[in-house]
């Protein structure tokens, strides 16, 4: 997160700096030797918010937008309001870590359960695209784990197929605790949720909501094959 602010910070710097100039000649050098910076700190800063799930409050993607806007402006205070009131909700928000944060209380067993305490650390510090990716891998590795328990405690031996196939040990589970139903949609939400987290270790763009949604999923998952054990 303070690498977050700390671009935000040289961001407003350089916008402050530059409504500053009222020479042509002054503003035109200003903007020609600061414009690669002002561009590479908006987009590493909007990635970042993006990752955050929280939209970015800078519409001007490089300075001569910025100028745009500026030179409509006649007093420097309204040109610094802009700023402010742009940036210091987000500095406030940001410095106080007052993003929404995961907790998990469910238990399933004491293997999984180490795994599963690894979704909120991961998810509730500070992170990069890499973390979230992580995040769709330790969801899919419970899964894994999950199929594995399945597959030596409680499904029949004669059972043949990969310990770690979440989605065939599972169909097998309903099979053997709830026959004569084919119950498509609980079979569909195995898939599901297995897709999801194979699709959260690969994107290359992950955002929190979809990480989110992608633990949320697995923990509601777990309880579910929970349920249909104690049968």
């Amino acid at each position: 997160m303070d690498n977050l602010l700390n671009d935000i910070k040289v961001l407003k710097s350089i916008m402050m700096t530059a409504y500053r100039k009222t020479l042509n000649h002054e503003k035109s050098r200003f903007i020609r030797e600061n414009a690669d910076k002002y561009k590479e700190n908006y987009l590493k800063i909007d990635n970042e918010l993006k990752i955050l799930g929280i939209k970015n409050p800078n519409p001007y993607m490089n300075l001569d937008m910025w100028e745009g806007c500026w030179r409509e402006k006649e007093t420097y205070e309204e040109r610094k309001h802009i700023v402010i009131s742009m940036y210091d909700e987000l500095i406030t928000r940001l410095s106080n870590n007052n993003i929404e944060k995961v907790e998990i209380e469910y238990k399933f067993n004491k293997d999984i359960d180490s795994e599963i305490q690894k979704l909120p650390e991961l998810f509730n510090t500070d992170f990069s695209t890499g973390d979230l990716n992580r995040i769709g891998l330790t969801c899919r590795g419970i899964l894994e784990k999950v199929s594995m328990y399945l597959v030596e405690n409680i499904l029949d031996t004669s059972y043949s197929q990969s310990p770690k196939d979440i989605k065939s040990s599972f169909e097998k589970l309903i099979s053997e605790k709830i026959p004569g139903k084919t119950n498509e949609e609980l079979r569909k939400y195995a898939k599901g949720t297995n897709d999801l987290a194979n699709a959260l270790t690969h994107k290359t763009t992950p955002d929190k909501l979809t990480t989110k949604i992608c633990i949320n999923a697995t923990i509601c998952l777990l309880k579910v094959i929970e349920e249909i054990i104690n049968i």
